[in-house]
């Protein structure tokens, strides 16, 4: 099964509705996981920094990384796809 891990705050533990505004980029600071590593619910996959904090993206199911869609230093949009799981 495909899983698109995507910007969005269910994703986000901790991202306040203000942080990162609809529309809005956030700034991939740090990529915890590369293609081929498991992970669990819940994991960190990356790391953002947005307008006022900077909060992790998790992994919304168990799987392994099929893509990183990202890299450190890129700007992302709120609702982009950032990593696809294969579970």
């Amino acid at each position: 099964m495909r899983i698109e891990v995507t910007l969005v705050p269910e994703n986000c533990p901790g991202l306040e509705a203000d942080d990162v505004e609809e529309g809005e980029n956030a700034r991939v600071s740090f990529v915890y996981v590369e293609p081929g590593r498991k992970v669990k619910k819940g994991e960190d996959l990356l790391e953002l920094v947005g307008r006022k904090a900077a909060f992790d993206v998790v992994a919304p199911a168990e799987g392994t990384v099929a893509q990183v869609l990202v890299s450190e230093d890129q700007e992302v949009a709120t609702g982009q796809v950032v990593v696809v799981l294969e579970g």
